[in-house]
């Protein structure tokens, strides 16, 4: 039942399950190629490292395939080559005589496991897979893995019908392989129920259908450029969008600030205005000054009429004179405050502090021209006697004077004060407004430049895009010219089917006759083979039965020896006996036994029946 033998080396072999694809004279024979050989079955495996003795090249390891690492129920079979961890679902049917003979625990490995504890394995590899209901779910794992194609050549032993739990048929896993680029070698049907094929990868399908895939890969590659490509253009208009809406408030920006310097600039000409009234204020103030220049020609005329009322009057002066310093003092404060102002707004300090310079110096003349009335009033005092009700007068007059000029130096402080924080608020909303502006034309040059950046991005990816466009076009040109190949070779196929469409036409008569003889035949073998196999089972244990009673007949043999011996000795002891006893009596009496030639018979009569009871229970 086993595959033909193939001389064909191979770097390495995996053997997973010993039923009857396993060939140990063959693997004995393979020195230069590593063999690894699984096996589940506690009792083959010893077998298995029995046989295979110290042969280097060949590995055994005791597992079972599944889904998970651990341990697994094992269930031994009467047919030993079905042996599986999977459930039996359809064997009671095809093989009448089917039983459990034992259910082991075994090591369980999956087959990303089973592959790293055997990595690495030379190529070409080559697997033998003869594992009843566990096959499918281990070439199930390999194709998950990548690692089908890394075999060359692929045995399988497995039932035509699903035997198993999530089995499959022999047919399913040849559509599974031939799927994944493997090509049919041969199928051995000696047992139809069991059928055996090998497959070889078709290294050539497989690197087609790889370019295949890539070409695939690229146009849907060239698919998402082209989105990409229209999401930068959709980007590239909305950032056209953004760049006009910021334009148009960039320029918004700049009419708002154009505004606000017009409105800075009305704010300077009220400015001006208020500085113009300011100093019209202080030669106001000057024009009073010089009255009160005047008055005081005017005293000094009237102090030289009493000199004694002047000198009473002295330190009423004094304190006036002190007055007028401050007031002065004031007004220099006043002009250099309203200097500052002016300066600030339109730059008219110059003009302002010379003006106030000069009233400056007029007090200072206006004060030694004091201190010479005082001097000329010390002279006069006798004077100013007559004129003292007068000069009274004149002095409260003066006073009231001074005092309105006082409220009104207030009054200027405060609008002054009002001017100065107007200007500080216009000079900090033009800062702000300043700042806003370099922040906006920032941005606008980081988007400048991030949309210049982006151009040259999108520049770049149309590049590559139109290289991947050229190579799918060649690529698209080079699958045509494999068409135009493949299309030819349809047509001679199709010559050549023409003309062996006659030949073909004899030969199906005589295929569905033979097809016919194949089927009766085919149903007779698989009867005679489950038969033979169910037959060979029995007879099997029929062999170790007798076996086991042939053991136990012999030692029941060598028993009954011993028996023999101790009877034969117990028959002398007795004649012994016989001959030293008296002679009878002629009394008529029988003879007294003695207690040991009453007891020996019985006994010998219990080992005679002895033998007799064990071959009973034997049989």
């Amino acid at each position: 039942m086993a595959v033909s033998p193939d001389d064909a080396p191979f770097g390495s072999i995996l053997h997973l399950g010993s039923g009857p694809l396993l060939d140990l004279a063959d693997c004995k024979a393979r020195t230069d190629t590593q063999i690894a050989i699984v096996e589940a079955d506690p009792a083959r495996v010893r077998d298995l490292e029995r046989q295979t003795g110290d042969a280097a090249h060949i590995r055994i390891l005791h597992a079972a395939l599944a889904a998970e690492d651990g341990e697994a129920d094992l269930r031994v079979f009467n047919i030993p080559a079905l042996s599986s961890t999977a459930d039996p679902t359809g064997l009671q049917e095809l093989y009448p005589g089917f039983r459990i003979l034992r259910r082991p625990s075994v090591p369980a490995m999956t087959a990303q496991s089973l592959m790293d504890s055997l990595a690495p394995l030379p190529e070409p590899r080559r697997l033998v897979l003869d594992a009843p209901g566990a096959d499918a779910g281990f070439l199930a794992a390999l194709q998950a893995l990548d690692l089908l194609a890394g075999f060359s050549r692929i045995d399988i032993r497995t039932s035509q019908e699903a035997l198993f739990a999530d089995g499959q048929t022999m047919a399913a896993l040849s559509e599974q392989l031939t799927g994944q680029g493997f090509t049919v070698l041969e199928t051995d049907l000696s047992d139809p129920d069991w059928p055996v094929r090998r497959f070889g990868i078709d290294r050539q399908a497989r690197a087609a259908a790889a370019l295949e895939q890539q070409l695939a890969e690229q146009r849907e590659h060239v698919a998402a450029l082209e989105a990409a490509a229209a999401k930068r253009d959709k980007d590239v208009d909305t950032l056209e969008t953004a760049l006009k809406d910021l334009t148009a408030t960039a320029d918004w920006r700049a009419k708002r600030i154009k505004e606000l310097e017009e409105d800075a600039a009305r704010a300077a000409r009220e400015a001006k205005t208020r500085i113009d009234t300011l100093e019209t204020s202080l030669r106001e103030l000057t024009a009073t000054a010089d009255a009160r220049a005047k008055r005081i020609k005017e005293l000094e005329a009237g102090a030289t009429e009493t000199a004694q009322t002047l000198a009473d009057r002295e330190q009423a002066l004094k304190d006036l004179t002190v007055t007028a310093d401050w007031r002065s003092k004031r007004i220099k404060e006043l002009e250099d405050g309203a200097a500052r102002t002016a300066k600030e707004a339109e730059g008219r300090e110059a003009a302002l502090a010379a003006q106030i310079d000069e009233l400056t110096g007029d007090a200072e003349a206006r004060a030694t021209r004091i201190a010479e009335l005082e001097a000329a009033a010390v002279t006069a005092a006798a004077e100013t006697e007559t004129r003292e009700t007068a000069l009274t007068a004149q002095i409260d007059e003066l006073t009231q004077t001074a005092e309105t000029s006082t409220k009104r130096i207030a009054e200027l402080e405060a609008a002054a004060s009002d001017r100065q924080k107007r200007l500080d608020t216009l000079e900090a909303e033009h800062r702000t407004l300043t700042e806003t502006a370099e922040t906006r034309a920032k941005r606008i040059k980081e988007l400048e430049q991030k949309a210049t950046e982006t151009a040259k991005t999108l520049a770049d990816r149309e590049q590559s895009l139109n290289d991947l466009t050229a190579t799918a076009d060649w690529r698209v040109k080079r699958i045509k010219e494999i068409e135009d190949e493949a299309s030819r070779a349809a047509k001679d196929a199709e010559t050549r089917e023409q003309t062996l469409g006659d030949k073909i036409a004899a030969l199906e008569k005589q295929a569905q006759q033979r097809e016919a003889q194949y089927r009766q035949g085919k149903t007779d073998l698989s009867l005679a083979l489950r038969m033979q196999t169910i037959c060979g089972n029995d007879l099997r244990d029929l062999q170790q039965s007798h076996a086991a009673l042939q053991e136990q007949k012999a030692q029941q043999d060598r028993l009954i020896a011993l028996l023999a011996a101790r009877l034969e000795d117990a028959s002398q002891h007795l004649k012994a006996l016989s001959l030293t006893e008296p002679p009878a009596q002629e009394t008529g009496t029988a003879p007294q036994i003695p207690e040991e030639r009453k007891t020996a018979p019985k006994r010998k009569s219990a080992a005679k029946r002895k033998p007799a009871t064990r071959a009973k229970k034997a049989k």
